[in-house]
């Protein structure tokens, strides 16, 4: 059962998000955590969020964010920035005109393809500037343009509407806004995996064969309804992402409890499509120690049942998250650039 938590009173900017995410931060365990410099994080993280009684939203992720992508802080992104080619844009959502702000990274060589990026953050929390470091590697580790989207976030903005900003983007994407690229995929980390893979879906089902999708690479993804899966069962305590903060997030996107969500929408859920076939190519990486690994082992199977092209890989040691832990991870990291830059030649 989910974790009651308070929800959005829609008063704008100037709601809870301070409490809300206090409960939420509570739910983080870092009992399994055997790396000291990463436990002392998501620690300082705990009790910074403890203080926060009452924050406006957008103070509240400005303090986390500084916590903690301050912490693991990467020396080379800004000197690697400066041999990339970056813009913001702005584009117009297609569902309520709203606009959607987005970054566009280019290597210095001429590249084709494009991924187009959605961060993670339980759908409550991150932005593209959050993840600057994180999409400046991509780019020049894969010789790939990458456009980053920032799109809307809960509880604000619950369900779908984070859904539709991706899929906003990437037809903008594939309608040529941002240069014309013989391939465009869609990328996710975390919740933004779940994004990609439910934008593949929204996409084949509204825009039936306009904007064909040349595969989605998702990094984590929470993606199935199942509470009594493998993982989930042996780490859903101790490792940072628990069974609780991952109820909470759902919580807090959909602006319901748990138990009521409709667990066969697979615009929430992907693993729940009957028709596998909707989703392109598909390249996965999980985490061994994460607590949605499952997810992503169950996708890759009903994939390869629909007989649509999958790779997966599972790196047995990491924690959920662990791409962006930069100096943490940094073998972890470049043999999973050097699989994803292998499935995309």
């Amino acid at each position: 059962m989910c974790c009651v938590l308070e929800s959005y009173d829609g008063s704008g900017e100037n709601f809870n998000l301070g409490q809300i995410s206090k409960k939420i931060v509570e739910s983080i365990s870092c009992d399994g955590v055997t790396h000291e410099k990463l436990k002392a994080i998501y620690e300082k993280l705990r009790t910074r969020a403890l203080a926060m009684r009452r924050s406006a939203a957008k103070q509240f992720r400005e303090r986390i964010k500084s916590i903690f992508r301050g912490s693991l802080s990467d020396p080379d992104s800004n000197a690697m920035q400066s041999t990339l080619r970056v813009q913001d844009y702005q584009i117009t959502s297609l569902y309520d005109e709203a606009k959607i702000f987005t970054r566009f990274y280019a290597p210095e060589e001429n590249s084709d393809t494009l991924l187009v990026y959605f961060h993670g953050g339980g759908w409550m929390q991150g932005s593209v500037q959050n993840d600057d470091a994180f999409c400046c590697k991509l780019t020049d580790g894969l010789k790939v343009c990458t456009l980053s989207v920032e799109y809307r976030l809960a509880p604000e903005h619950p369900f779908p509407v984070g859904l539709n900003d991706s899929v906003s983007s990437y037809v903008w994407a594939k309608q040529g806004h941002f240069g014309l690229f013989k391939r465009i995929y869609l990328c996710g980390e975390s919740a933004g995996g779940n994004l990609a893979a439910a934008s593949a879906l929204k996409i084949y089902n509204e825009f039936p064969g306009n904007h064909r999708i040349d595969g989605q690479i998702l990094l984590y993804p929470p993606l199935s309804a199942n509470l009594f899966s493998d993982s989930y069962q042996r780490f859903g305590k101790g490792h940072l992402l628990t069974g609780e903060l991952l109820q909470n997030f759902y919580y807090n996107y959909l602006g319901k409890e748990f138990e009521f969500i409709d667990k066969q929408n697979a615009l929430i859920f992907p693993c729940s499509e009957l028709d596998m076939t909707k989703f392109p190519k598909t390249f996965i990486i999980t985490a061994g120690l994460d607590p949605l690994r499952s997810n992503g082992e169950e996708f890759a199977q009903k994939l390869r049942r629909a007989s649509i092209p999958v790779e997966y890989y599972c790196f047995s040691e990491a924690l959920h998250g662990f791409l962006g832990y930069h100096e943490i991870y940094k073998n972890e990291f470049s043999i999973a650039l050097t699989k994803i830059k292998g499935w995309l030649s």
